[in-house]
């Protein structure tokens, strides 16, 4: 996977993504690249927050409050069974600063 392409997520799909992940949801941790720490597939965590880019902030249980990118990691809703990549459909291109 790797990146998140130059892609952001679109405002409706970022709301989208914060009723589906909301603060204090269960999570699981299906697939994340970081070159900088291990993040090992079937980790848990509770949602703190989504960020205007679709960023689903998470407080893991291994003590790491990284972040799953949108449209590059993977994380699945443990109640509801969503899964982060059922968001990655609605997306445009990132502004030019």
């Amino acid at each position: 996977m790797g990146g998140n392409m130059g892609l952001t997520p679109s405002k409706n799909c970022v709301e989208e993504i914060k009723n589906a992940f909301p603060e204090g949801a269960e999570v699981e941790l299906v697939f994340m690249d970081d070159a900088y720490r291990t993040m090992p597939k079937g980790l848990k965590g509770k949602v703190s927050f989504v960020d205007g880019i679709g960023t689903i902030h998470v407080a893991w249980e291994n003590g790491s409050g990284l972040g799953v990118v949108w449209n590059a990691d993977v994380v699945k809703n443990i109640k509801t069974g969503v899964l982060s990549s059922t968001f990655w459909k609605d997306n445009k291109p990132l502004a030019k600063v």
